[in-house]
């Protein structure tokens, strides 16, 4: 045949199997005189993406391909008969299901199927897959845009049954058998043909037609589709193996307090509150068959767990048990669109918590009713449906926000992380568990970092007049600092990676952190790493996380180390952690320091304290998170050998495991 058509996946799924089907259909559907490339891929996973799991995807290029087809075209849009249309090119993802005919039901226009936890909706959750693969290939290749069709294939259905099912309605569902004309006639539902001449001809193509020159790049999207199952680096195994090892024990306090009291893990930055959490959660899912939800406002700290989970298969879908993980940005807007009190259209993150207060008072005074919020269980489960909520640096929190997480779901379904001396998010301080029952564990040891960089951490706090107390581990023997009076000095960053990945890590485990100064900001408003082409030139692939739109997407390149500003580093990790411009940072925080931060806070030793001291005492704290991001190495770059910051570091480096390198 003139058509190359590969298959890619996991050949021991039901997916792959509807993988080879699909070709099937292909192969007897395309005449010998075609011409043309086509890629099916099974089992892709999107990690950092909600939805995660897509069970086909499938894209191509043809050429002397046309089909008979009953369909409008763009120009056209009320004119509807048979034309020509000339298949140029496709991007389909396919959503299979084997649910039984009398267990499929059409509620309004959308598919709905049987789950454990009731029905689902499957018409929305295949239309959130194809947005979930458009925001995946953007971040690596923007252009050409490409125009995804999403389709919903019943195995067990039957063509007569299906339009007995659907009526009238114009809809995306495949029947258990069908052929390759049917497939693209319900392509063209979603994507109009465009007309190439007066007449009945028409071209249908996934590749915007602004540039119809440019085709896939099939090696990139065969990577991109296959190479996240990778194996991970040595840094997430060991956080696999910490969440769901076998030797992991949920103290019974906890485990006895679940579902009964709001769980409080307190603790400073390093010592596993994000990780007991985890723990606690997947052994609810494994072990006990729950649904639960982890919500954090960090986004990048959201796709890392994600990334995290992905690697540790644990399921993040609501059809059974899962841990999903959304920000609580992610998480209100949802909500709020659901129950009709916002829109995509009028939502603004600026309106944020007003909103929280806004859904707050419409459940708490009933204008949001319990049948409510039943029918948005059955019709949205991935939003409400949960049996435990865990929430992560749960002291930057807002009041509202807690109030409306408590008023739909019960405080006795919350277990939260609880930093101290961790408080950065400009909010008052909030007390999660004023006035209900509480058990709380206060975690003391330095579980994320080796001894060496615990013991640089608490000598560094203590020169600059911090009372930072916690644990050395005397076990996690080893660890590096690296100080440096040059900004980039590549020469060293080499040999650190080099050695980084001799020790099984990947690129993904060496985070970079850069300063507001090294941020660029463009007349239309967008931002990137001032020196990403100057890394680039040295052979260091970034993700540039100081780009807003990269934020909204997780790495998707194997081969990328993570760059973020030192603001959004919080619950982060590395193997190697390299803080560009820290000097840059900690004046930064100096100088954008407002005393109005702390004066809601309730801490008594902020009541004693002028404003200076309070400055200070910030900007310190502040200091302490991107120090506590790294396990192995940390490396701290400076723009200036003379500052402050300089001469607390190089007290510091009495230590044979700190170098300063001039």
């Amino acid at each position: 045949m003139a058509v190359e058509i590969n298959l890619l996946g996991n050949d021991d799924t039901d997916e792959y199997q509807d993988a080879l089907d699909l070709r099937g259909i292909f192969e007897t559907g395309l005449s010998g005189n075609m011409r043309g490339k086509i890629n099916i891929v099974s089992n892709v996973q999107l990690y950092g993406q909600n939805p995660r799991d897509i069970d086909i995807v499938i894209f191509g290029e043809l050429d002397n391909s046309a089909f008979d087809l009953e369909t409008n075209t763009y120009q056209k849009k009320s004119d509807y008969r048979l034309r020509k249309v000339f298949i140029k090119s496709f991007f389909f993802c396919i959503e299979s299901k084997r649910h039984n005919p009398e267990d499929i039901e059409m509620i309004g226009t959308n598919l709905h199927v049987p789950y454990i936890t009731g029905p689902h909706d499957a018409t929305s959750q295949s239309e959130r897959q194809k947005y979930s693969i458009i925001r995946y290939l953007t971040q690596v290749k923007p252009e050409p845009k490409v125009w995804i069709c999403n389709f919903l294939w019943m195995k067990n259905l039957g063509m007569r049954p299906l339009n007995e099912l659907v009526g009238k309605h114009k809809h995306n569902i495949l029947p258990n058998s069908f052929d390759l004309k049917y497939l693209f006639q319900k392509a063209c539902l979603q994507n109009f043909p465009r007309e190439i001449k007066q007449g009945n001809e028409c071209d249908f193509s996934s590749i915007n037609s602004g540039n119809s020159s440019t085709g896939f790049d099939y090696d990139q999207l065969k990577t991109l589709f296959t190479a996240s199952r990778k194996a991970p680096g040595a840094l997430t195994r060991r956080n696999i193996e910490r969440i769901i090892g076998k030797k992991i024990i949920i103290e019974p306090s906890l485990q006895d307090a679940l579902g009964k009291k709001l769980v409080i893990v307190a603790g400073r930055a390093g010592t596993g509150k994000t990780v007991k959490m985890l723990r606690i959660g997947c052994a609810l899912v494994t072990k006990h068959g729950k649904r639960c939800l982890f919500l954090t406002y960090n986004r990048p700290l959201a796709q890392d767990i994600q990334r995290t989970l992905y690697f540790a298969d644990i399921a993040s879908e609501p059809d059974s048990s899962c841990m999903a993980v959304m920000t609580i940005h992610e998480f209100v807007r949802s909500i709020a669109i659901s129950f009709g009190v916002t829109s995509n259209k009028k939502y603004e993150v600026s309106n944020h918590i007003n909103l929280c207060g806004e859904l707050f008072n419409y459940v708490n005074q009933g204008a949001i009713t319990q049948e409510d919020i039943l029918k948005l269980m059955k019709e949205r489960q991935e939003l409400v449906c949960w049996d435990q909520i865990f929430i992560d640096e749960a002291q930057d929190f807002h009041e509202m926000e807690k109030k409306f997480i408590f008023e739909l779901f019960g405080y006795q379904k919350v277990v939260v992380a609880d930093g101290i001396d961790q408080f950065v998010r400009g909010v008052p301080r909030l007390e999660w568990g004023k006035n209900i029952y509480v058990a709380k564990e206060t975690e003391k040891r330095s579980l994320r970092q080796k001894k060496n960089l615990a013991e640089f951490v608490r000598s560094y706090s203590k020169d600059i007049e911090l009372d930072w107390k916690i644990e050395v581990v005397p076990e996690l023997k080893g660890g590096q600092v690296i100080v440096s009076s040059q900004l980039a000095p590549f020469e060293v960053l080499r040999e650190i990676r080099e050695r980084c990945y001799e020790q099984g890590n990947k690129a993904y485990e060496m985070l970079f952190l850069v300063p507001p100064k090294l941020v660029v900001k463009k007349p239309d408003g967008s931002r990137n790493f001032k020196m990403l082409d100057e890394f680039d030139e040295n052979g260091f692939k970034l993700w540039d996380g100081t780009r807003g739109d990269l934020r909204l997407v997780a790495p998707a390149e194997v081969d990328q180390h993570r760059l973020l500003q030192y603001d959004s580093c919080r619950g982060l990790e590395g193997w190697v952690v390299v803080c560009l411009g820290f000097d840059d940072f900690i004046e930064y925080k100096k100088n954008s320091f407002k005393e109005t931060e702390n004066e809601n806070s309730n801490e008594t030793i902020l009541m004693a304290m002028d404003s200076e001291e309070m400055r200070k005492r910030h900007v310190g704290l502040w200091s302490l998170i991107p120090l506590t991001r790294a396990v192995d190495t940390l490396v701290i770059t400076l723009s200036n050998p003379g500052s402050d910051v300089a001469r607390t570091l190089k007290s510091c480096s009495n230590k044979d495991y700190v170098k300063f390198i001039d």
